[in-house]
């Protein structure tokens, strides 16, 4: 068994392509590079490629991953020199390696760290946003009510899918964080409703449609519970 672990960015117009349009596209692209990709049995086979942690539309990644079974190696360098004759712009191959036999990718990751853009309908200072999150981070529980598969309204905590907040930067209507949250079996919290509760909470009057969402890293956690990247399982 022969596993190619890919490490992708997806940025700009790619954005806005779906989890399936995505897989389409990097399928056609395997073909294009004349990758001998193993497939799977029955009626209707498909190529056997496994992806991390799949996004919403219009979340930009610059840290994604996903795993191709072959019949026989390709040439890795070649393959990162040479793959934009075969990839859209906004889409690139960052890096790749071998990997033995793994767990399906979907199962390994447990967190993600995320780049958060706010724009703001008044004007802050960096003092009046960190005092802020301080307060956020600081309450015993985060919840808002969900309607779950029995059309019943359930409360959700978020707290512990909330792993680190650190504020990068305030220019005036702009806030930039970074968080780090729970995302897989264990959890799955999604920045966009991490930030609406964080301004609900606050008082900030968020600009609708000027929140912009960026990941920049997944991980996996080791035997003692220390995060680590996927390459690295």
């Amino acid at each position: 068994m022969i596993i190619l672990r890919i490490k992708y960015k997806k940025e700009n117009n790619m954005k806005f392509l779906s989890h399936l349009e995505l897989i389409k596209t990097i399928e056609r692209a395997f073909r294009r590079m004349n990758f001998n990709m193993v497939f799977s049995q029955g009626f209707n086979p498909k190529p056997k490629i496994s992806y991390a942690a799949p996004l919403p539309v219009g979340v930009e990644t610059e840290c994604d991953f996903l795993d191709v079974e072959l019949e026989e190696k390709v040439d890795i360098k070649e393959l990162l020199a040479n793959q934009k004759q075969f990839l859209p712009n906004g889409l690139e191959f960052v890096d790749a390696k071998y990997r033995g036999k793994s767990k399906k990718l979907m199962s390994l990751v447990t967190d993600s760290a995320y780049i958060i853009q706010i724009r703001t309908e008044e004007n802050y200072t960096k003092e009046d946003i960190q005092s802020k999150l301080e307060a956020f981070e600081a309450r015993e529980t985060i919840t808002y009510e969900k309607l779950n598969k029995k059309n019943k309204m359930k409360e959700i905590d978020i707290k512990p899918l909330i792993g680190q907040l650190q504020l990068l930067s305030v220019d005036k209507d702009q806030i930039i964080i970074k968080s780090l949250v729970t995302t897989g079996s264990n959890g799955n919290l999604k920045p966009e409703k991490l930030i609406e509760l964080f301004c609900a909470d606050t008082g900030i009057k968020m600009i609708e449609g000027k929140d912009r969402y960026r990941r920049v890293e997944l991980y996996a956690r080791d035997e003692d519970n220390k995060l680590v990247t996927l390459f690295e399982v």
